[in-house]
């Protein structure tokens, strides 16, 4: 190998590391920081502390169609920005393939993360929020969830799981944001754990923000979604980095990444473990990523930190239901006795509408990652890392390595090679024309779950069974219950 190149070689490794918090593409950070670390029994003694049990994970489940070369820029873009000459010119397509990689990577550890959260408790409601990423204005993409929100979580971590086009599924990196209602922890505004440069942007900022009851999507500010490199004077809010979290400051860190390529070219991961992961068939001896237990965990802790959930918290819900009761509950007025015993109605047909959730979202979770989605992706993933390492001791032996070589190389003959027509045909069928339905996006990554069709909820004298799988259909059934069952004037 050429010094010129190996010098190229390690100046774009460690500008990268730079940027990323880690050496993206070749290795990502292995052991969790400690600043971040939950000590043992912490989790469970924030849980102890209040009566908060929802969570829903969001993730970036579809890129559409027209956003998806927005995506790849804009996380070109940031690199550019941030590395300066280590990198050179922006090449336009030169992350090609990567929306591909968010899509299928961030449902798998979505779902890898529910399982982690219900580990640390079972009793806690862990739902699967997927969000559709399409254009807004320019460069900027937003981010909709293609589930109903309401009633809202207690919290609602937001996962990224990205990759490099060049590297395929070979290495993951993690992008974690916890955010609550801001109403309920308004010293920050319902923003309580983000990766740092991923800082709401001062621009982005309204007063009317930190009233509002709902977590929205105004925070989910990423570069990612807009492509620009945080700098302090545009930033808005309180930072600190390092835990517990709290109502008043927002908790940042650097990128957390899985082991990857790194791990294949030192051969440190080995056969038995990757036929382990392949072969499972029960959730009880499914091996997690280990910085996703470990976020799982700084998740529920994140539960202890939002004021108890009111009245007014329910406001949305409740509209869908009953709009002039839903319009009292959010201008705070008083409530007649009827009003308050229909709320106290409405109460306990969205904690019903939360468990019937919750029991679809660990099916979908469980589909995902045993199911035919979940053995591909490990396939692939395998494949990837297996192609990156033989790669790199090949242009090593060579003395090719250079920054234009690695990149032109990889580029054509790796990315394709790493993530076979598993990529391809996932990415897809995602963008068919139901892009934006979630029935469809169900049929993609969790075909069985048709087979758990039915759920009963114990509604006061009445069983009402209800579909599980099509959330449209569950609310229009609780209607009907609450139109029969509700107390008039």
């Amino acid at each position: 190998m050429s010094l010129t190149g190996l010098i190229q070689f390690i100046a774009r490794s460690v500008a990268l590391a730079a940027a990323f918090g880690t050496i993206a593409g070749c290795a990502a950070t292995s052991s969790y920081p400690d600043e971040i670390a939950v000590k043992p029994g912490e989790a469970q003694a924030a849980l102890a502390r209040t009566t908060n049990r929802v969570i829903a994970i969001r993730y970036p489940a579809i890129v559409e169609r027209d956003a998806r070369e927005s995506y790849e820029d804009n996380f070109m873009r940031r690199v550019v920005d941030q590395v300066g000459s280590f990198w050179g010119k922006l090449n336009k397509g030169e992350n090609a393939g990567a929306a591909g990689l968010l899509e299928m990577s961030s449902a798998y550890h979505g779902a890898q993360l529910l399982l982690a959260i219900k580990r640390i408790d079972p009793t806690l409601l862990v739902l699967l929020e997927p969000h559709a990423i399409s254009t807004e204005q320019g460069h900027r993409l937003k981010s909709t969830p293609l589930t109903d929100s309401r009633p809202f979580a207690d919290v609602s971590p937001y996962l990224w799981s990205f990759h490099w086009a060049e590297s395929g599924l070979s290495s993951a990196q993690f992008y974690l944001t916890i955010q609550t209602s801001p109403r309920r922890s308004p010293g920050n505004c319902g923003l309580l754990f983000t990766k740092m440069f991923n800082e709401p942007l001062k621009a982005d900022h309204r007063p009317e923000l930190c009233r509002d009851d709902s977590h929205g999507n105004a925070w989910i500010s990423s570069f990612l979604l807009d492509g620009k490199h945080r700098r302090d004077t545009e930033v808005f809010g309180k930072f600190r980095e390092s835990l517990p979290l709290n109502s008043s400051e927002t908790v940042v860190t650097k990128a957390l990444g899985t082991k990857g390529m790194l791990t294949a070219i030192t051969a440190t991961a080995t056969a038995t473990e990757r036929a382990a992961e392949a072969g499972v068939s029960d959730l009880s001896s499914f091996k997690v990523e280990p910085m996703l237990e470990e976020l799982a965990q700084v998740i529920a802790t994140s539960l202890a930190v939002p004021s108890a959930a009111d009245g007014r918290s329910l406001a949305a819900y409740v509209a869908d239901f009953d709009l002039e009761l839903g319009q009292a509950l959010a201008s705070g007025r008083s409530l007649s006795a009827s009003e308050q015993m229909n709320l106290t109605l409405l109460k306990r047909i969205a904690a019903q509408e939360l468990k019937v959730r919750a029991l679809r979202d660990e099916t979908i979770a469980r589909e995902i990652l045993l199911g035919k989605f979940g053995k591909a992706y490990v396939e692939a993933r395998t494949k990837a890392r297996s192609e990156s390492a033989a790669y790199f001791w090949r242009i090593v032996g060579t003395g090719a390595l250079s920054v234009a070589t690695m990149a032109n190389a990889m580029q054509a003959g790796l990315s394709t090679a790493a993530a076979p027509a598993f990529v391809a045909q996932y990415t897809s069928s995602l963008n068919a024309d139901y892009a934006r339905d979630y029935a469809g996006y169900l049929r993609t990554v969790a075909p069985s779950i048709n087979q758990v069709s039915t759920a009963t909820l114990d509604m006061l004298d009445k069983e009402v069974s209800v579909n599980i799988g099509d959330q449209a259909s569950l609310r229009a059934e609780l209607r009907k219950l609450y139109l029969s069952r509700r107390t008039l004037p």
